[in-house]
């Protein structure tokens, strides 16, 4: 997207006059050096997070990171800051992943940022890293349907012992280097330390799966569903 074009070259431009090196960047915000090159290059994206960061570091405010005084009339200056202050404090954007099966198991790696929706910070609060994706599958159905998009809350006491009643983003394989992920119900087995998932659809089976001790159940279970949509 253009904006990311003239976002990047923002920020060269400002290490340049810093005589800044990349590396230097990637210490400052506290991420991997050959992360912040792929995102200069233009070959990642970058989340809300990292943005603010960079800004932080560079000790500007984060929409001057977007365009320059010559692209915007000093007239509205003070009228896009009162604006970005209220979209802050009343609106938050949450990442979108790519779609996460309801069926047969997602491999983790495969799913990147997408895009992001924005909800107001009243709604969520309370959540912790929420972060969206749409269904694929008909494991859940009629409960999901293909495409709905479902908004998880990571808060780790919602997730210590799981709900049957619940639906949450599960990995059965977290001892694996690429993880597969599931949405489904969950119930937990402390004593036999067995996670059991089960589909709303009858034609799909329940399953059970062993647990590792060496793990615990937040490696298992990643999130819980709070709130599901359809994109019309």
């Amino acid at each position: 997207m253009e904006y990311l074009k003239t976002f990047r070259s923002i920020v060269l431009d400002e290490l340049k006059k810093r005589e800044w090196s990349r590396k230097d960047l990637a210490q400052q915000i506290n991420i991997d050096q050959t992360l912040i090159n792929s995102m200069l290059r233009g070959e990642r994206r970058f989340n809300e997070d990292q943005v603010m960061a960079i800004a932080n570091a560079l000790n500007m405010e984060t929409y001057q990171l977007f365009t320059s005084e010559t692209l915007i009339p000093e007239s509205r200056t003070r009228e896009m800051l009162e604006r970005a202050t209220e979209f802050k404090e009343n609106y938050q954007l949450v990442e979108e992943i790519e779609p996460i099966a309801c069926g047969n198991l997602s491999n983790i790696s495969q799913h990147s940022i997408v895009g992001y929706k924005v909800f107001e910070k009243s709604f969520l609060r309370g959540m912790f890293k929420p972060f969206l994706t749409k269904t694929t599958g008909d494991s859940m159905f009629p409960t999901l349907s293909e495409g709905d998009l479902i908004l998880f809350n990571r808060d780790p006491d919602k997730l210590q012992s799981p709900d049957p009643n619940r639906i949450y983003l599960v990995n059965l394989t977290p001892e694996e280097e690429e993880p597969n992920l599931t949405i489904k119900r969950a119930a937990l087995s402390k004593e036999g330390w067995t996670l059991t998932i089960v589909p709303d659809n009858r034609m799909y089976p329940i399953e059970t799966y062993p647990m590792s001790q060496r793990k615990s159940v937040l490696d298992y279970v990643l999130g819980v569903a709070t709130w599901v949509g359809k994109e019309l």
